[in-house]
């Protein structure tokens, strides 16, 4: 199965690092698969675009913040693998009502890796800025955030249910879901939770992917 993962970032932090080829977007992946698994806050700041840097507020920060910490929950394998996109250079710097991308990211770069059962996708827009590739997160408005910041505590909760929901299954349809996982048929998986339990699509879904 999959999840995607979309990184939001912030910080001033900068730290040196060898010159990145500006052909070369995947030259970021070691970057950030180190940032990330080092799981301190400064390291991770520095991979930050400038442009991102500059239109963080007093009032966005704590939701950069709070979504920055959480990436640390995951621990990337050394096997990764890591794959780029890039960006069709006419697609709108707007994301949405009061989130705008401050320049043009010109590549997207995907780790993934196994953990456990669930195959993890992670993906960060880049965009090559002083000899580096430096990942473009949005600016967003202050009246934006208390939205936002509620939407990450809602899926902080579900997940968090999600997770004991999951420790707690029955050997046997535990079985029955890992064995679906293995032959690829996530969808049946979340289908098959989902009528045994009566839980909603949603944490359906949370569950069979925070499955062990």
């Amino acid at each position: 199965m999959k999840r995607w993962h979309v990184l939001l970032l912030a910080g001033t932090a900068t730290i040196a690092v060898a010159a990145d080829r500006a052909d070369q977007p995947l030259d970021f992946a070691p970057h950030l698969v180190t940032a990330i698994d080092g799981k301190k806050l400064e390291p991770r700041k520095a991979l930050l675009h400038p442009k991102t840097l500059a239109c963080i507020t007093p009032v966005s920060k704590p939701l950069i913040d709070e979504s920055l910490a959480d990436q640390f929950r995951y621990n990337i394998p050394k096997d990764y693998q890591a794959r780029a996109e890039a960006i069709p250079a006419d697609r709108s710097l707007a994301v949405g009502d009061g989130v705008v991308l401050p320049v043009r990211p010109t590549h997207q770069v995907f780790l993934e890796w196994q953990a456990g059962p669930t195959h993890v996708t992670f993906g960060a827009q880049v965009a090559y800025v002083e000899g580096a590739w430096r990942e473009v997160w949005p600016c967003i408005s202050d009246a934006k955030v208390p939205a936002m910041r509620a939407a990450n505590e809602a899926r902080r909760q579900q997940r968090q249910r999600a997770q004991t929901l999951a420790a707690n299954l029955q050997p046997a349809l535990r079985k029955e879901l890992l064995d679906l996982i293995a032959k690829g048929q996530r969808i049946d998986a979340i289908k098959r939770y989902q009528e045994a339990s009566k839980e909603d699509l949603s944490t359906s879904r949370a569950v069979v992917e925070a499955i062990k």
